[in-house]
């Protein structure tokens, strides 16, 4: 497959606060905020070897969500809130992540459906499409993912999902996360799930056990600038699951780094992982080992954006 592009707008919206149900003991009235994204895309897909299939060069998609978000400040300073986002297009999970958080001084605890802290500290690569990371190629577009299967298949991939963000493990199956205070740029962050039966984050993590169990997570993140022209960004993650029934642990580590200098960003990224082809959320197929690398530099400002990256 080669020349692919993407072109898309993004449009962010906010409603003011509305009141809800109030908590006990909160020193500040609770305050709720509507938000989200709307992307709409157009991709041209050239596919050398496409065999007898006629298959679509051009496509039109759109992505979006809308989220909600509670939050009231109790009388210690500590904010307590809850974030629930649905799907505003056609999706295999109209309702995305949902969870609860409560943060202060001390850190950040978050309680439900939503990503781990390896895939939350992943300093990634910067964007400069909107709606799409340079680090992780899911593009919104179906006819993009059918045709990379349909042509390579079973031979590397059953789903053109390679990301350099360690997020296909645990997904948002429910679990609790926590953030310590950043000190110096620098933060550490644990996860536990329970298992991933439900990637998505369904109402409830028990029943019968047929995929990953006990999918611990940890993360390092250090940011910092050394003046008002240069800045970077660092981070390390590693997750860890059992596999139900089968002695073939899946593992994810992750490393990524990026420097900016004024309007400038070159970032790196890579992920290595075993034993995915056990993980029902990705179905690598006959991959037992995948390295995933990404280098990106982009270029932003007020007006616009560019940019050059490369997935491997």
């Amino acid at each position: 497959m080669k020349n692919i592009s993407k072109l898309g707008l993004r449009v962010s919206f906010f409603v003011a606060p509305l009141c809800f149900a109030s908590l006990s003991h909160a020193a500040s009235q609770p305050r709720m905020s509507v938000g989200g994204y709307f992307t709409q895309s157009a991709t041209i897909v050239d596919i050398d070897d496409a065999g007898v299939l006629n298959l679509e060069d051009e496509a039109l998609d759109q992505n979006a969500e809308v989220h909600f978000k509670g939050v009231a400040t109790l009388d210690s300073g500590t904010e307590i809130g809850i974030r629930v986002e649905l799907e505003a297009s056609d999706h295999s999970d109209q309702v995305d992540e949902h969870y609860l958080f409560i943060r202060g001084p001390w850190g950040k605890l978050i309680v439900g459906a939503e990503n781990g802290v390896a895939h939350l500290a992943h300093a990634g690569t910067a964007r400069f499409v909107p709606g799409l990371s340079s680090h992780d190629n899911e593009l919104t577009d179906e006819i993009y993912f059918n045709s990379f299967n349909t042509v390579i298949g079973n031979h590397t991939l059953s789903r053109a999902n390679i990301t350099t963000s360690p997020k296909v493990i645990s997904g948002d199956a429910n679990k609790v996360s926590f953030f310590t205070p950043k000190v110096a740029g620098v933060q550490i962050g644990g996860s536990f799930a329970p298992n991933n039966e439900n990637a998505n984050g369904g109402s409830t993590n028990f029943g019968n056990l047929t995929k990953q169990e006990d999918i611990f997570e940890l993360s390092l993140g250090v940011d910092g600038a050394f003046n008002k022209d240069w800045g970077y960004e660092f981070s390390l993650a590693s997750v860890r699951a059992k596999t139900v029934g089968v002695d073939q642990d899946v593992e994810s580590d992750s490393i990524a780094a990026s420097v900016s200098y004024q309007n400038w960003n070159f970032g790196f990224s890579q992920t290595e992982s075993e034993n995915l082809e056990f993980v029902d959320i990705v179905k690598y197929a006959g991959a037992h080992e995948i390295v995933a690398q990404n280098i990106a530099i982009s270029y932003r400002d007020e007006a616009y954006s560019f940019g050059a990256s490369m997935l491997q």
